[in-house]
């Protein structure tokens, strides 16, 4: 999962934090070593790492963690629902969201992914003995689409890496002022919406809009406008210090999704003291609270209106500042690492 685009994130963040914070217990990493040894998770007296490359998903998945898994293994920590269904230690997984129970119209999984993470939430109901929600909101999905579990859901909210308040050097990566998108391109993200609205408002500003993140551009690209083509650029998936860039030179950063179980890219653009738009849906109220301007994800409409007003209004821009900074040092890893850390411990 270290190369996923948000539970990545969580993983580089939060693992060094916990093996820091838990100096009782030796930790074994599954996963690839190259790409561990970037992330700094390199071995040592307490850490170490096994080369585990099962496809996230795929069949070899279940019986690779089976095998891989060391035998006197204590806790085993799964970073997201795919977790191991059997082998030794106590289970603690991370949720993250649980979109996939019941997704928005027209951004349903494929059958065997839904099947295969159905399949996975039983499972864990029934062996899990702890439990993580990245957002209260999380947990309440969680209880009300899955149910009861064995043992609590604990709330240990994502936070920002300090370096997000630190603007990067050198000038804007883009000739002309632009909005910016930061996150895959999945059909939950409501791009297609998203667009329409930015077209809605093109010719009463002189922004582009620069899409950031992984995936296949192709179907939303058909939708921009011939006029508007030159003026929306997909990026596809750009390294750490080029986002940054991206973000810290936009007039605003726009999340329009209808479903976000956390939603990171809002509060690293307040981090930088860039104005966000983001819908009011799903966790999105509870991690940006006053510090965004908000739309109806369902409405173009009110989604130009508000796109409009975030790239035109400087009160409501000063406002957005000022708030969004505030907001973003209420949140950090270390505060996630240190609930993460003791109920590790407690299964320990």
């Amino acid at each position: 999962m270290l190369h996923a685009t948000g539970i990545g994130t969580y993983l580089r963040a939060l693992l060094p934090r916990v093996v820091a914070r838990v100096p009782e217990a030796r930790f074994c990493l599954l996963g690839e070593r190259a790409a561990l040894a970037k992330a700094a998770l390199v071995p040592s007296e307490r850490l170490a790492t096994k080369e585990f490359r099962a496809g996230i998903y795929s069949a070899a998945e279940q019986p690779g963690l089976l095998f891989h898994t060391p035998r006197r293994t204590r806790v085993f920590w799964a970073p997201h629902v795919n977790a191991p269904l059997a082998g030794p230690g106590r289970l603690l997984v991370t949720i993250h969201d649980v979109f996939y129970v019941d997704p928005p119209e027209g951004a349903r999984a494929r059958w065997d992914k839904e099947l295969y993470l159905a399949a996975m939430l039983r499972g864990i109901r029934r062996r899990a003995e702890g439990v993580l929600c990245v957002s209260a909101f999380t947990r309440d999905e969680v209880l009300k689409k899955v149910g009861a579990f064995r043992c609590p859901l604990e709330v240990a909210l994502n936070g920002i890496e300090r370096a997000w308040f630190e603007r990067p050097p050198g000038p804007s990566p883009e000739p002309r002022p632009y909005l910016v998108y930061v996150g895959n391109l999945k059909p939950h993200k409501n791009l297609p919406r998203t667009l329409a609205a930015f077209a809605a408002i093109a010719e009463r500003v002189p922004h582009d809009f620069v899409l950031v993140g992984p995936g296949d551009a192709e179907p939303l690209r058909r939708e921009v406008p011939a006029p508007l083509a030159s003026r929306v650029r997909f990026l596809g998936a750009v390294d750490a210090e080029r986002v940054k860039s991206y973000v810290a030179h936009a007039s605003g950063l726009v999340l329009a999704s209808l479903y976000e179980g956390f939603g990171l890219p809002p509060l690293e653009a307040m981090a930088l003291g860039v104005p966000a738009l983001v819908a009011r849906a799903a966790s999105l109220p509870e991690v940006c609270g006053d510090a965004a301007l908000y739309c109806d994800p369902t409405s173009v409409p009110d989604m130009a209106n508000a796109l409009f007003t975030l790239l035109t209004d400087e009160t409501e821009r000063t406002r957005l500042r000022e708030r969004g900074l505030a907001r973003a040092r209420e949140l950090d890893w270390d505060a996630s690492a240190e609930k993460t850390s003791s109920v590790l411990r407690s299964l320990l």
